[in-house]
């Protein structure tokens, strides 16, 4: 499958209908729990010990704001929470690189999995930058294709990646596909 029909797949998905309501958190994965929310889930500790979070993926986070306009930024660093926690720089823009954190994400996501823990992944919105993680945590580590992962989160939770991120999911679908056939 080419990169094109990959990206058409995807498109028909992005297109249909998505759940027609708007949480500030939703679990979009049952094994291992896997949460996506926004910056006001990331901020309700009562909400989180509730629910037993004991990992967060804070994909909103850019450590100096003297370069960056503030929309999108959820300050909350890791030793904010309770909980283990993982911060980076990230910015929901189309032509930010968030593909050199996919590997690290994963990692987490799954580290929180072999302990039996429940994760949130979260970013401003909770649309964009937070669903492309989690995404690609399930394409690396459930050998899920892009597709069937969108199609499954979209269920529960409307995600939208930006362009930039779908072409990375999608760059990263191409790449998994070809390490996976010569095994």
């Amino acid at each position: 499958m080419s990169k094109e029909e990959i990206k058409l797949e995807i498109q028909k998905v992005l297109e249909a209908e998505s759940v027609n309501h708007w949480n500030h958190l939703d679990q979009v994965y049952s094994d291992p729990p896997i949460f996506i929310g926004d910056e006001f889930a990331a901020k309700d500790i009562d909400t989180l010990k509730k629910l037993g979070i004991t990992h967060i993926l804070n994909a909103a986070y850019v450590a100096s704001r003297t370069h960056y306009h503030s929309y999108g930024i959820v300050d909350t660093c890791s030793d904010w929470y309770a909980v283990r926690g993982y911060d980076f720089e990230s910015l929901d823009f189309p032509h930010f690189d968030l593909s050199r954190y996919f590997e690290d994400a994963a990692d987490f996501i799954e580290s929180a999995n072999s302990s039996k823990g429940k994760v949130l992944v979260h970013c401003y919105v909770g649309m964009s930058r937070s669903a492309t993680l989690v995404i690609v945590y399930l394409m690396i580590k459930k050998n899920m294709r892009a597709k069937d992962v969108l199609t499954h989160i979209r269920k529960t939770r409307a995600v939208y990646p930006n362009s930039g991120f779908l072409d990375q999911i999608i760059d990263l679908e191409l790449r998994l596909r070809d390490s996976r056939l010569k095994k």
